[in-house]
């Protein structure tokens, strides 16, 4: 696959997704535009008719919910929130004051009634946004204010939701926090010594499947605090963060990997397992090797879909049968995302409509005026929107 090719399948990658009515919705990573995937034939189509969107000054997506025809994404950055109703229209940002770092700030983002509730890594206040008034609320974290903890240390890592509490959990700490979204009440837990930490979640009735920093598997019982391991990883690699998702299905789990490639599939009856180590001849994934992978997934009644970052194959497994295949997302028509492209953005410059004296233009408005002190961007900007 030549750098074109790899170039042009960059405008259908995403890290975030989510599935509604029979579709994938997603903001793609080169451009920041809303785009809706058909997983029957994987075609994708930019959602064209927009208003009061400016994807132009958008962060990169941290987080999606959709609820009913309403997108809500959290920038990557934490500083605004974007409400993007489908059925009408009208896009709708919000500055929710939560810029801490340019990446990494968030463990979880949850919708509960007429609220979303944005919970951070790091000892700062839970932000809560009415989807009504569009008031932003600041909700203090007092509950850990006696647990030593620097206001730059990360406390939670990952989050899961079931039903109106809202379960936080850490990677380098046994805290565990259940907040309750009803009263905006938290209780604070603490996860029994078996298990080193917490990577990933999945809430299963009453119970907790927890992949741990070790790579293994527990189960973990609230009300008893009991931890019944799973499956213990003997899979031997030196690879820090190699893993970073899990899935519980009825017969197996399947681990999926963070800044490593191999998937890890376990029997749960036997605790045999396979290494899913094959990826289509032409797999690009084009980001740096300290960026994870799979950090999301979406789901309908028969699959899971994983987007992965920047790479120019969604993966999809069966529900039913634990099967791994892999789906490359294709335009039906070039032309009209570009055209709809120009309409959101000004940055888009289609061929034949771009003089000299536009360019020249660009390189004024879009590169001198932000990145004076940084001329290796204007580089950059051209191989991005130009090629």
């Amino acid at each position: 696959m030549g750098i074109k090719s790899v170039l042009w399948e960059k405008r259908l990658m995403a890290s975030v997704a989510v599935y509604s009515h029979g579709y994938i919705f997603f903001f793609n990573e080169q451009q920041n535009v809303l785009m809706k995937l058909n997983p029957q034939d994987w075609n994708v189509e930019i959602i064209c008719d927009l208003r009061g969107y400016d994807p132009d000054n958008d962060s990169a997506t941290g987080h999606l919910i959709m609820d009913e025809n309403t997108i809500y994404k959290l920038e990557l950055a934490g500083k605004r929130v974007l409400a993007c109703n489908l059925e009408n229209k009208l896009c709708k940002y919000v500055e929710i004051g939560c810029h801490y770092q340019d990446w990494g700030n968030f463990a979880g983002f949850a919708k509960y009634k007429d609220n979303l509730y944005i919970f951070p890594r790091f000892l700062r206040d839970i932000t809560k946004v009415s989807t009504i008034s569009w008031k932003v609320l600041k909700v203090e974290q007092s509950y850990l204010y006696n647990q030593d903890i620097s206001e730059t240390e990360e406390v939670f890592f990952c989050s899961v939701q079931r039903e109106h509490d809202m379960w936080l959990f850490s990677r380098s700490k046994r805290i565990v926090i259940q907040y309750d979204m009803r009263d905006d009440s938290a209780h604070l837990k603490f996860l029994p010594e078996e298990i080193q930490f917490c990577i990933d979640v999945v809430v299963e009735d009453d119970d907790f499947y927890i992949l741990d920093t070790n790579n293994s598997v527990f189960k973990w019982n609230v009300e008893k605090n009991s931890a019944d391991l799973q499956w213990k990883n003997l899979y031997s690699s030196q690879m820090k963060m190699e893993f970073g998702k899990l899935i519980v299905m009825k017969n197996r789990f399947i681990i999926m990997p963070s800044l490593g490639s191999n998937i890890l599939i376990i029997n749960r009856e036997n605790n045999e397992m396979m290494i899913n180590e094959i990826y289509p001849d032409d797999f690009q994934y084009v980001a740096p090797e300290n960026w994870a992978k799979y950090i999301n997934f979406c789901e309908d009644d028969k699959h899971f879909y994983f987007p992965m970052r920047s790479a120019n194959y969604i993966l999809t497994i069966d529900k039913e049968e634990g099967m791994l295949s892999w789906h490359k997302p294709h335009f039906s028509n070039l032309t009209d995302y570009y055209l709809c492209l120009k309409k959101y953005s000004k940055k888009v410059m289609i061929e034949n409509d771009l003089k000299l004296e536009d360019f020249f233009m660009y390189i004024v408005e879009f590169n001198y005026k932000k990145n004076r002190n940084s001329p290796k961007s204007l580089g950059n900007e051209i191989y991005r929107n130009l090629s």
